[in-house]
């Protein structure tokens, strides 16, 4: 067994004695005899204690997305904490979709303090069909074995065990569907009240083929919504309906460049569009390898835009119909470290003719530990927009622009949401109470 270092001072058996000397001299020593057996013992559980429990690994689990009380209930040879610095050992999980409609799990155990320099890095990959219980058993289980090398280490070591479930032989199945995913939704949604009432219909159909270099993806959709006001002296229908399809190629070039074409036609009434057919071509570098993208991405894109427009009111610009040639160029980045994420794009376009007609979009979400206990959260979209081309010539009415029944003229637009969080108290968590809900 692996000492720990610590020393076992007992004073439980101080006051016991004390009291022992106002006893009749015939029944001293036998009280005296039993209090020392009885410090023996206690003394013997403390140091049980510190070499058992004292020692074990505290884990900090990164993973927002996952289910924790479960992790805490299946896991129990460590101590979970709440904050990363007090911890042993940093468990980062992150996860991409596949192409299958799984996910592929990213898990990194790294170690601090008295392990610090220790990583491990596992990999699981979800299938579409794995209810919630086989994923969360599935992360559960490679978090658990990465941990087993850290707590081998420790005076836990003697009481852990390995046990190995022989795999039957693999069964290999053709795949008829070659890859092919086929996805329809739909949707309904409706409320109201005596004076007004609101209704949203949409369907969508999509297909995908992605392999480890290509994708390929199809999809279809409808979009109808309208609110109906009746206020006596106000009565107006707010209606807007949408229909499109998109096409894209991507191909691979290798685990920095990657090049694509797409092609889309849709019609919007809140654009101003009756019809809008679209092309582009892009090429794409990725600073950081692809392979490395569960952790960090650094890509540069650039797309050439054809596009043509049918309208159907006028522009400002006179024109019903127009032909659109563009550039647009995007710097996208994403990490995930123990501080924290920093995730965001900064895209700018622009007429291949008039630059003046340009919009810049810059969009970051983070989540920051700042220190003990305290997180940061926020993200920002902000657009510079110099390219309302669509705009039907003629002044709105009010109703048109309290309802928003059609595009109105801006050259800015924003959100902003942040938030600050700060946590204190016990630094384990290993309790699960299910009792009325988590």
């Amino acid at each position: 067994m692996i000492s720990t270092g610590k020393s076992v001072r007992c004073h439980r058996t101080e006051g016991g004695l004390r009291t022992a000397q106002y006893l009749p001299a015939r029944w001293r020593r036998w009280v005296i005899l039993a209090y020392l057996a009885l410090a023996s013992a206690v003394c013997a559980q403390d140091q049980a204690a510190d070499s058992t429990t004292n020692d074990r690994v505290k884990v900090f689990l990164d993973c927002p997305d996952c289910d924790s009380s479960f992790f805490k209930s299946e896991i129990t040879y460590v101590d979970f904490v709440r904050d990363r610095r007090l911890a042993d050992v940093h468990v980062l999980i992150a996860h991409l979709p596949t192409a299958g409609g799984g996910r592929r799990y990213h898990i990194e155990c790294i170690g601090e303090g008295r392990f610090d320099g220790m990583r491990d890095t596992l990999e699981i990959v979800t299938d579409q069909t794995d209810s919630e219980d086989g994923i969360r058993r599935k992360t559960v289980h490679a978090v658990s074995l990465g941990l087993v090398r850290f707590s081998a280490r420790t005076s836990l070591a003697p009481e852990l065990t390995v046990a190995y479930a022989a795999p039957t032989a693999p069964i290999v199945t053709a795949d008829p569907w070659k890859h092919w995913i086929i996805q329809l939704s739909t949707s309904f949604w409706i409320n109201g009240e005596k004076d007004y009432h609101s209704l949203s219909l949409s369907s969508n159909l999509s297909a995908r083929r992605v392999t480890k270099m290509n994708k390929i993806k199809l999809s279809v959709w409808n979009e109808y919504s309208e609110s109906k006001f009746d206020y006596g002296f106000v009565k107006t229908l707010k209606a807007s309906r949408g229909n499109g399809g998109k096409s894209s190629f991507i191909h691979g070039v290798s685990e920095h460049w990657s090049t694509a074409v797409s092609g889309s036609l849709y019609d919007d009434s809140y654009s101003n569009k009756d019809a809008d057919v679209c092309l582009t071509a892009a090429i794409e570098y990725s600073i950081l390898p692809y392979s490395e993208c569960t952790r960090r991405q650094l890509r540069l894109d650039y797309r050439f835009v054809l596009d043509y427009a049918d309208y159907r009111e006028e522009t400002i610009y006179n024109k019903t119909v127009q032909w659109l040639q563009s550039n647009e160029y995007t710097v996208e980045v994403e990490f995930i470290q123990p501080w924290g994420s920093v995730s965001g794009w900064l895209s700018l376009s622009h007429d291949l003719h008039d630059f003046a007609r340009n919009r810049v979009e810059l969009y970051t979400d983070i989540s920051l530990r700042l220190v003990r206990g305290l997180a940061f959260e926020g993200s920002i979209l902000y657009s510079r927009i110099h390219d309302q081309l669509s705009l039907a010539k003629g002044d709105a009415s009010p109703e048109d622009v309290l309802l928003r029944r059609r595009e109105l003229e801006t050259n800015y637009s924003f959100w902003i949401t942040m938030g600050l969080s700060y946590s204190f108290g016990s630094i384990y968590s290993p309790i699960v109470n299910p009792r009325f809900g988590n």
